[in-house]
């Protein structure tokens, strides 16, 4: 690749970089509809799913983790360790 060439491919990334950056400006929304746009995700995803959403594997395994290192911490405070 010749250094040109590299330049080149820099300034297309900054170029479309800041297209995307004034994309997003310009499609703000309010704290008012961000919210209720996720309170309608939240809705949806209930209806399809239900509510409460079900724990995926990783969170039990992480859950289980947990109490298994507060059983033993209990453990060895009741031992006197």
């Amino acid at each position: 690749m010749e250094r040109s060439d590299a330049k080149r491919w820099l300034a297309q990334r900054r170029a479309a970089a800041a297209r995307e950056r004034e994309a997003r400006r310009s499609e703000e929304r309010s704290p008012e509809e961000n919210l209720r746009q996720g309170l309608a995700t939240i809705e949806l995803y209930a209806s399809i799913h239900g509510w409460p959403v079900p724990p995926t594997e990783r969170e039990q395994a992480e859950d289980l983790a947990l109490i298994r290192r507060w059983a033993r911490i209990r453990n060895d405070y009741r031992r006197g360790r």
